[in-house]
């Protein structure tokens, strides 16, 4: 006679088949979390990396292309500066010259700029972050190969001193340069210009569009520009450099990038910080969100010549104030990015540290 399960059997086989259950969705729930948090910090790891990547080139790049020293910017008021775009909106908005304590007449724009404790605080209870500003030229555009001449001022097309035109040589180049008003790289209202000769360099914000002739083309720099840069004052720089007119003349277009962290608050309130990236006068542009930190340091020579390491400001409160000329090394000391757990409470972040040379200083500035 055949017998089957006893209630007791039943419930015993039930009660194993939950265990076996709970530990199988035990386990993909586990698995599933790890998977999660590891997909989650891959994906902060490779905004940072970007972000990073991208950061060092840029210091990297900085003073490429550009005359020794600094470049002078107009004495005057409202005092040229930089961080702002065309709709008068500034991000991180710094006058020139940067170092209160470093009095430079005619100021100057330099081509490492520190933003010591100059960006947000986004940790409650720690110092605020880090700014930087670095400039240099722009290679991929090929201006300085046109022929560059100021309107001579007190004609009737230009009363003001305040447009330049550009031709091509009479023999051109092996490679030709693009179209001044190129659709894709050509000059746009808010680009920045450096005007170099043998009388100096001038810095100059582009105006208007770009008009074009028979073989030639016009810019504009107005005064009245949002960095402050074009005056017609006689002893600003590039007036100085339309009066000596003769001399032989460069132009090429300059980047001026700042890096700094945002504070945003979505709809629904909650509070994110981006690490940004801003050039001339074009809008700010999100590089990577939950950053949470950016600090740097410099080294640099004091005006003995001796090396000073790790320096927070680049050296601008040392006794003897540091010009930022004399920076060798940018040194990453934080660039932290943290981010919310799925489905768990709690953060995961990493940090990235690097060093980064700014070789077009460290080989001219150094033995000027």
């Amino acid at each position: 006679m055949n017998r089957g399960f006893t209630l007791v059997e039943m419930l015993v086989a039930m009660a194993l088949g939950v265990i076996v259950i709970g530990a199988a969705v035990t386990m993909f729930k586990n698995g599933s979390d790890v998977a999660t948090l590891t997909s989650q910090r891959t994906q902060l790891q490779t905004d940072l990396r970007a972000a990073e990547n991208l950061l060092i080139q840029d210091i990297s790049l900085a003073g490429a292309g550009m005359p020794t020293g600094g470049v002078s910017v107009p004495n005057v008021v409202p005092a040229p500066r930089y961080g702002c775009d065309l709709t008068g909106v500034c991000y991180s908005s710094q006058a020139f010259p940067t170092l209160a304590t470093v009095p430079v007449t005619p100021p100057r724009a330099y081509y490492v700029i520190p933003g010591w404790l100059r960006g947000p605080v986004v940790t409650a209870g720690q110092p605020a972050t880090d700014t930087i500003t670095v400039m240099y030229t722009d290679s991929n555009f090929l201006l300085n190969e046109y022929t560059a001449a100021f309107t001579i001022p007190g004609t009737a097309a230009n009363p003001l001193a305040t447009q330049i035109t550009f031709t091509l040589p009479a023999i051109p180049p092996i490679t030709p340069p693009q179209a001044v008003n190129d659709p894709t790289v050509g000059l746009r209202i808010g680009d920045v210009l450096l005007f170099t000769s043998t009388k100096g360099a001038a810095l100059a914000v582009v105006t208007n569009n770009v008009t074009a002739g028979a073989g030639t083309f016009t810019v504009q720099f107005s005064p009245g520009d949002i960095l402050h840069f074009n005056s017609t004052v006689a002893t600003s720089p590039v007036q100085q450099m339309i009066i000596a007119s003769g001399t032989q003349l460069q132009a090429s277009r300059v980047n001026i990038v700042t890096y700094y962290l945002d504070q945003v608050v979505d709809p629904g309130g909650n509070q994110t910080t981006r690490l940004m990236r801003q050039i001339n006068t074009s809008p700010a542009v999100p590089l990577a969100d939950n950053i949470v930190n950016m600090k740097f340091t410099y080294d640099t020579y004091d005006d003995k010549g001796v090396l000073q390491a790790e320096l927070p400001d680049g050296g601008e409160t040392n006794a003897t104030p540091i010009t930022p000329t004399m920076i060798q090394r940018v040194n990453l000391a934080a660039l932290t990015g943290r981010s919310p757990t799925a489905g768990v409470r709690g953060f995961q972040g990493l940090n990235l540290q690097t060093q980064i040379s700014v070789r077009n200083l460290s080989f001219k500035d150094r033995y000027k």
